[in-house]
């Protein structure tokens, strides 16, 4: 059986969402995440996967903090969106 390394594991992870949906579930917990993928057959390093893991939560902060344009919801801290632009003269 040939060793799954890295390579293949950031494939499979791409390629079989159900892989992926396990792992983010495993977050912040390196230890355990590390134990998941070696018994699914991949050798990784734990230094790999912690790696992995904070790139992740480094993109899911940036990813939520964009999808909410930069709004965090706090109406006493967050200036109001700005007005809609001015109807065009046309007609």
């Amino acid at each position: 059986m040939a060793e799954k390394g890295p390579e293949a594991f950031l494939h499979d992870l791409q390629e079989h969402p159900e892989l992926l949906a396990e792992l983010r579930g495993l977050v912040p917990n390196v230890d355990a995440g590390h134990a998941w993928a070696w018994a699914k057959g991949y050798t990784i390093s734990r230094e790999f996967l912690e790696g992995l893991f904070e790139s992740y939560q480094e993109l899911a902060d940036e990813d939520l903090e964009q999808a909410a344009g930069g709004w965090s919801g706090d109406t006493n801290t967050d200036p109001p969106p700005p007005p809609p632009p001015p109807p065009t003269g046309g007609g």
